[in-house]
């Protein structure tokens, strides 16, 4: 390793690499310019130019449901949501944890938020939390 060349020498990563044979988000918007936007990814993740977070495809699937992104079908938070706006939405109790919510995310305040229950599920929980089937 060549630790004598500045800024650009090689460094030891301290990432740790995951085996992660899906990722889902649900969300709301025009499916066709979603689709094109997501065409070109390549990578995903904070070491996505070094080779990291291959992405091998995209499956885009239309549901009906007016709170994709919001919640789950079962009604659990899908995303980190701040307490008061869950308090507004939903009279299901949550696990709360205090998170940022607006970007940049790594200097936004932490709020108390109810936040998803569900962070790695298998394929068919997937389907049935987001309502594709």
């Amino acid at each position: 390793m060549d630790v004598a060349s500045g800024p650009f020498r090689n460094q030891m990563s301290k990432y740790i690499s995951y085996d992660t044979p899906a990722i889902w988000y649900t969300g709301c918007g025009d499916i066709p310019a979603v689709s094109g936007l997501l065409a070109d990814v390549t990578n995903i993740g904070t070491k996505r130019t070094s080779g990291y977070g291959e992405v091998h495809s995209v499956d885009i699937e239309e549901i009906d449901f007016d709170r994709a992104g919001l919640t789950f079908v079962d009604g659990t938070p899908a995303r980190a949501i701040p307490a008061d706006e869950w308090a507004t939405i939903s009279n299901l109790e949550a696990e709360m944890a205090y998170e940022p919510i607006e970007p940049p995310y790594w200097r936004s305040p932490h709020v108390l938020c109810a936040v998803p229950a569900h962070s790695i599920v298998a394929y068919a929980a997937v389907r049935r939390l987001t309502g594709v089937d």
